[in-house]
């Protein structure tokens, strides 16, 4: 186990396994400097999270409010020193930690930051003659080189058999690599990131592997784009 002190931080996070969230309870029972390390820390997440929050809809306040109990006045004498100081703490941290996950839910889009992105180009993916049937009536790439980051765009991309997968890959001077595979849905429409990395000098290709991917392709590339048009 780590210092005990240095416990604060995952403590609060809720990130402590259940031995040592119990030896730094009974250690935060009689350590200041902790206790004010944890107030802090528990004050400081949730002012940063409610900075970038966006107002919550009714619904989500009712049914937060109707979760939580009125608090009444209870014996002081009938509480142990330590419970007395979770007591006080545990709201703290557990609204930080609510408030925290709920921007992350909210926020953590990577189509809709990279194509907000001010240099986000859509490029188009060309179909090659190995792609079967009608080509789709959408198939594009959005990349923005200052974040080194794209995601593939489809509309009316043909299904596959429940064994196989469309995947992408990275090309370069070396090997392709790997970046992701995606299944689109029963319209053919699927907006996928790009796993990895993804700068001018690269191609993007796209082809048709096993359920699980590949670590180099085996199938013909289906659909190509170069990330500098």
């Amino acid at each position: 186990m780590s210092q005990i002190h240095d416990l604060a931080a995952p403590y609060v996070l809720g990130s402590l396994d259940a031995d040592e969230r119990l030896a730094f309870e009974e250690h935060l029972e009689s350590c200041p400097a902790c206790q004010g390390t944890v107030a802090e820390l528990g004050d400081g997440l949730a002012a940063m999270a409610l900075a970038d929050a966006i107002e919550p809809p009714p619904e989500l306040r009712k049914v937060v409010l109707e979760g939580v109990e009125p608090a009444g006045p209870e014996p002081v004498a009938s509480i142990p020193k330590r419970r007395s100081w979770l007591r006080v703490l545990a709201p703290v941290a557990a609204v930080a930690a609510l408030v925290l996950a709920t921007v992350s839910i909210l926020s953590a889009d990577p189509v809709q930051e990279i194509a907000a992105a001010p240099d986000a180009m859509t490029i188009d993916l060309v179909t090659t003659q190995a792609y079967p049937g009608t080509p789709p009536s959408v198939a594009t790439v959005v990349f923005s080189p200052s974040l080194e980051a794209a995601f593939v765009d489809f509309d009316g991309l043909a299904p596959l058999d429940l064994d196989r997968t469309y995947q992408i890959w990275l090309i370069g001077d070396n090997d392709p690599i790997p970046a992701g595979i995606f299944t689109p849905d029963r319209n053919g429409v699927a907006e996928v990131p790009v796993d990895g990395l993804a700068t001018p000098d690269q191609t993007l290709g796209i082809t048709e592997e096993p359920q699980g991917g590949s670590t180099a392709p085996t199938g013909e590339v289906l659909f190509a784009a170069e990330f500098s048009p």
